[in-house]
């Protein structure tokens, strides 16, 4: 009888799960540039592009479960709760993202949101004593340095929503904080996959009352929404949203929610550079100076995230 095949390495296995989170930060940083463009293509509100962000989401995941033989999540009930957090949580700070993303441009609002979560985060973490975070809390410090040289580059949006725009930045982060929280409290007895359904669909119920009111409609009274409309739709709530969740819900079995919260910066960096081809928000050398900290931030915490536990 043959031996079994080896496990792979803890480490090997941490630092292959940070890289999932880095790359849903990736797929997270184009949701701004596309949620806008949806937004001027359409007239949605805010809260409607969010919603049907999580509903495509929604839609797709439990097609992909479908597939594979069942849709119906496992959850335990004593997770529910924590469950459920997690999905009003997705709708809230996807709601304040895209209306800070309307009031201030997509790379202010991306960059406030994200670069205050690892700070939260830490904090929350820290105060709770469930971990030390020690080259994660390092590695925040030297991002948030590259994001305040960011902050101040970013030319587009109105000036006059800057300050309403950061602040509902700061409510998406608050958000942001949370699901990254309560998922890494979830890691080991919800599978990420479980995880990822059932956040989009309590999230796209949580939401629909007040999107409805908002408005739903993606055309003309009478006219069929454009290709154009539908492939933003499908894009939004499938890579950013349905790929890239799975993706950072897998890596937080063994990525620590504070270095998980300072990986997924790259969040801001993409968007950043999104921002300055797509829409004209330029970056200068400050810009530029800025994005070189944060990803040498996060380069450090996804190429070593097993010598430390946050």
């Amino acid at each position: 009888m043959s031996a079994p095949a080896p496990a792979p390495a803890p480490s090997r296995v941490a630092r292959r799960n940070a890289l999932a989170v880095t790359a849903a930060g990736v797929l997270w940083g184009t949701a701004g540039v596309a949620g806008l463009a949806l937004g001027e293509r359409t007239g949605l509100q805010p809260l409607s592009v969010g919603w049907y962000r999580l509903a495509i989401a929604a839609l797709v995941l439990l097609g992909a479960r479908a597939l594979r033989g069942g849709w119906r999540p496992a959850v335990a009930r004593a997770d529910l709760p924590r469950v459920a957090g997690v999905g009003v949580l997705l709708a809230w700070y996807q709601v304040a993202f895209f209306a800070a993303v309307d009031h201030a441009g997509v790379a202010l609002a991306t960059l406030v949101t994200l670069g205050l979560a690892p700070v939260l985060v830490a904090v929350a973490t820290a105060a709770a004593g469930r971990e030390r975070p020690r080259a994660a809390v390092l590695a925040a410090l030297v991002a948030i340095a590259g994001l305040a040289l960011l902050v101040g580059v970013p030319s587009g949006g109105d000036p006059a929503g800057r300050v309403p725009g950061a602040l509902l930045a700061l409510g998406s982060a608050a958000g942001y904080a949370g699901v990254t929280l309560l998922s890494r409290g979830l890691a080991g007895r919800v599978a990420p996959a479980d995880l990822t359904v059932a956040g989009f669909v309590v999230g796209a119920v949580a939401l629909l009352p007040l999107a409805a009111a908002s408005g739903l409609g993606l055309a003309a009274p009478g006219a069929a929404p454009s290709a154009g409309t539908l492939a933003l739709l499908l894009y939004l709530g499938a890579v950013p949203s349905a790929l890239a969740y799975s993706l950072f819900f897998a890596g937080l079995r063994t990525t620590g929610a504070t270095a998980a919260a300072v990986i997924t910066l790259v969040e801001p960096l993409t968007a950043a550079v999104l921002a300055a081809v797509l829409v004209g928000e330029r970056l200068g050398p400050a810009g530029l100076a800025g994005g070189a900290l944060l990803l040498a931030a996060v380069v450090t915490l996804a190429l070593a995230p097993a010598d430390d536990p946050a």
